[in-house]
Parts: C-alpha cells; structure tokens; sequence
C-alpha cells in the first residue's frame, strides 16, 4: 500500500466512525429509571437524570418508576422536589409512576401525589415489563457524585 491509499483508508476509516457516532446519538431510545431511595440528594439527582434526558432527546420515552423509600417523592411533602417533579410529568416523552403497594404501606391516596404522577400495581414488575420489551434500565442511587 502507498502513503496516499494509507491516507485515503484512514480518510474514509475517520468518515465512518463520525458517521455512526452521529447516527447512533438520534436513534430513539426507551428507559426506565429505578428509584427507591429516600435520600433527597438522590431524588433530586433522578429527576435531574430524567429531565436532561428527555429533553436531548425528545423522540426517546423515558419513565421513572418510585417504590419503597422514594414513594414520599411523589407526594408534596418536600416542595422543591414535588415542583421538579411535576415539571417532568407535564414532558411529552417522560411519565413518573408509583407502585400502588407503596401507596398502600405509606397510606398514601391519589389525592396525595403530584400532579401528574400516575400508579402501577406493582413497581417491581413494571420495571420487569419495560425491560422485557427492550427498555434500558438505571438504578439511580448514591455515588462518590452526589
């Protein structure tokens, strides 16, 4: 091979990697976000993680799924969180569900939650649902970050 055929392949190796990168950040994509703690540091940092996705990309569907400790989130109990929080339910591609157990063993009722978040019978098994039809899955929870 000469030097300029070397330049040539390198060229076109270059192209095609930028090409798929660029490709590959518009594909639509689907996740579900797991969240269970009761820390508000890491509440904040879920709906922050929801949010910025659905805003980048607006074709994708995003949902946050609250049970156990994170069930109080959905509730106005903490006011800047509840404002953050309602802020995603009103977003095209974002939904923000709680498991109806939790309601129960909190003794929440819908009258209580944040405008806009909706229940499922079961935050276990809704996370198992989106994951068996191709849903990408995060736990959000503490890191050296938060």
């Amino acid at each position: 091979m000469n030097i300029l055929t070397t330049k040539r392949l390198i060229h076109l190796v270059f192209f095609i990697l930028l090409t798929f990168n660029l490709f590959a950040q518009d594909q639509k994509i689907k996740v579900v976000f797991d969240l269970t703690s009761s820390s508000p540091v890491v509440q904040k940092t879920a709906i922050r993680h929801i949010s910025m996705m659905a805003k980048a990309y607006p074709d994708s569907e995003f949902e946050m799924v609250m049970y156990s400790g994170a069930g109080k989130l959905a509730t106005y109990e903490n006011k800047e969180l509840a404002l953050r929080l309602s802020k995603v339910t009103q977003m095209d591609n974002a939904k923000v569900v709680l498991c109806e157990a939790t309601m129960r063993k909190l003794g929440l009722n819908k009258n209580d939650l944040v405008k806009g978040v909706q229940t499922v019978p079961d935050g276990i098994l809704e996370i198992a649902l989106k994951q068996a039809n191709g849903w990408g899955y995060i736990k959000e929870g503490l890191n050296s970050s938060n």
